[in-house]
């Protein structure tokens, strides 16, 4: 199996920030039957990348003796080895790209997008109909060949491979600790403690210490995104620590009136106060 990004990349307009995110198109081929494999993606960090592999292998219904892939990051920290990492060693994956951007990319690039499960949608659609289509200089298509190809391919494993990412984190005065720029509430009774954290691409789980399960999370799609149990937060948790409406509001008044005009704003922001203490914490420094 041969592996690569496409050159061509696709925007997407986050529906509750308004804010433009680039996909990225993970690319995957078999080069005997020339089966094509593709999927959307809004990172390319280790995690994401090992998902777009099991993705594709599922795809593929096994497992090749081999994957090549470019040089990049994600797969390889140096290469030691003699072979210089050359076009020529996957010049398939290289072409498949070549045929997605002359071909249904277009269609693709001119449609406006606000989830990567609508643009993926589409571009599966597409996909499918490409390796059904009729070769032009031979005969059959490339799901043909691929019914033949897959039967030397070995077999699947019974659970995906899963990259999981390790830290400790304090949980700060508004009862979160942050984890790859977004914002997870941890109980009240661990307030200013440090926990453990364990993430998988799609899952954020926090531990103690001594290795308690505390809560789990959906990973954050997005930078600054929040994810709060208000069971977590303490009833009377306004005044409860140096962090809290009333004192961000006589800070700003201390400055002047427009300042606390902008804090008290900030604080009724979000559906839980506590979610902007850090925005008004910035806004002092």
């Amino acid at each position: 199996m041969e592996v690569d990004f496409a050159g061509q990349t696709f925007s997407m307009t986050d529906p509750l920030t308004g804010e433009i995110l680039t996909i990225v198109v993970f690319v995957a081929i078999l080069p005997y039957s020339q089966y094509i494999y593709a999927e959307g993606m809004l990172s390319t960090k280790e995690p994401q990348w090992i998902d777009a592999n099991n993705h594709a292998l599922d795809y593929f219904g096994g497992v090749p003796a081999l994957v090549v892939c470019d040089n990049c990051k994600q797969a390889v920290i140096v290469n030691q080895d003699w072979i210089e990492p050359e076009p020529k060693f996957k010049n398939y994956v290289e072409n498949a790209t070549g045929i997605l951007e002359k071909g249904f990319f277009h269609k693709l690039e001119e449609r406006q997008y606000f989830s990567l499960e609508q643009f993926n949608k589409d571009l599966w659609k597409e996909l499918d109909a490409l390796n059904k289509k009729p070769f032009k200089k031979k005969e059959h298509n490339r799901s043909y060949y691929w019914e033949e190809e897959k039967l030397e391919l070995m077999t699947l494993p019974t659970m995906h491979y899963e990259y999981m990412e390790r830290k400790t984190a304090k949980v700060s005065s508004d009862f979160h600790v942050r984890f790859d720029n977004a914002y997870y509430s941890v109980d009240k009774s661990f307030l200013h403690k440090t926990v453990s954290i364990k993430a998988s691409s799609a899952v954020v789980r926090i531990y103690s210490l001594a290795g308690e399960f505390l809560c789990e999370w959906p990973r954050a799609t997005r930078k600054g995104q929040w994810s709060t149990n208000p069971e977590h937060l303490p009833d009377n948790y306004k005044g409860f620590t140096q962090w809290n409406g009333p004192c961000f509001i006589q800070k700003a008044q201390f400055i002047g009136k427009n300042t606390e005009t902008v804090i008290r704003t900030i604080l009724q922001s979000r559906q839980y106060e506590v979610q902007t203490y850090r925005m008004c914490l910035g806004r002092f420094h």
